[in-house]
């Protein structure tokens, strides 16, 4: 019945981490059935070959504490090993009511960790491979490649006055750090993740140098003016696509598209800094 109930408990159905939860319990169901093993034999040694419940306990409450450590709460490292929970409860059953049948405890103990893992992890497994098992969020792409566009639109958008909507942007921002980590996560192939970096690193780059410093009045006449309706048009169909609303085959010219706006953009630059450069030098 322990086992069952334990192998109820651990069971998920989420596909990336049905493992921990049954491999957490089950090493805490063998930690707890050893270590209570262990003070059973040492008590019925040091009292003669008779085993007293009361001093098995009060040798039992020191390893309590220490195997407490791993609720979470605490932030320590054990919580990562083994439930704290499923140790204690199993090395009491052993310590306290295994009576006169201590190896038979500890065996059905031993038992119930082991049916706690292969349960769960079995049908767990089964439905995974059969893709019955139901998701319980998004892909982790989709949702960094709509964060991606988000970003960029408000960026691109707010470019002048991001300091009116700086609540706005910062709210981006975290979503696109917190879907970057899940996106890196899944990812393993090493152009993707590359190509991941300089897209975030590049959105970075535009809000800090946008709020670096404010456009003088020249510059956004002369710089910001000719270049907002190429950096906007790129920006409708960049968002359009990473927000899947449309294929990327319904724009046959984009890349295109974006190669003649950056060429643009750079012309724009460079005739305005050397028009700054003349203006100084007059």
């Amino acid at each position: 019945v322990l086992g069952i109930l334990y192998a109820f408990v651990s069971a998920s159905l989420d596909a990336k981490t049905y493992m921990m939860i049954p491999w957490r319990l089950t090493v805490g169901v063998l930690l707890g059935s050893v270590c209570g093993y262990i003070i059973v034999l040492l008590v019925t040694a040091m009292n003669g070959g008779v085993y007293n419940p009361f001093y098995g306990t009060l040798l039992m409450s020191p390893f309590m504490l220490v195997f407490s450590l791993a609720e979470p709460t605490l932030k320590c490292k054990f919580s990562q090993l083994h439930s704290y929970i499923a140790t204690n409860v199993i090395m009491v059953c052993v310590v306290v009511f295994s009576g006169p049948f201590t190896r038979k405890a500890f065996l059905s103990t031993v038992f119930a960790g082991l049916l706690s893992f292969v349960v769960p992890v079995t049908l767990t497994w089964t439905l995974s491979v059969l893709g019955l098992l139901p998701r319980t969020a998004p892909e982790p792409l989709p949702v960094f490649e709509y964060s991606l566009g988000n970003n960029f639109k408000s960026n691109a958008c707010y470019i002048l006055d991001g300091d009116l909507h700086k609540q706005e942007l910062d709210e981006l921002r975290r979503a696109l750090v917190t879907s970057r980590k899940a996106v890196l996560a899944s990812v393993t192939d090493a152009e993707l993740r590359l190509c991941i970096f300089q897209l975030t690193s590049t959105l970075y780059g535009l809000r800090r140098t946008s709020g670096w410093e404010p456009f003088s009045q020249a510059a956004v006449t002369h710089l910001w003016g000719p270049m907002q309706m190429e950096l906007r048009n790129l920006m409708t169909f960049v968002t359009a696509v990473l927000r899947h609303e449309v294929e990327l085959d319904d724009i046959p010219d984009l890349k295109s598209t974006a190669r003649n706006a950056l060429l643009r953009i750079k012309r724009i630059s460079i005739e305005y800094t050397r028009a700054v450069a003349d203006q100084k030098s007059v």
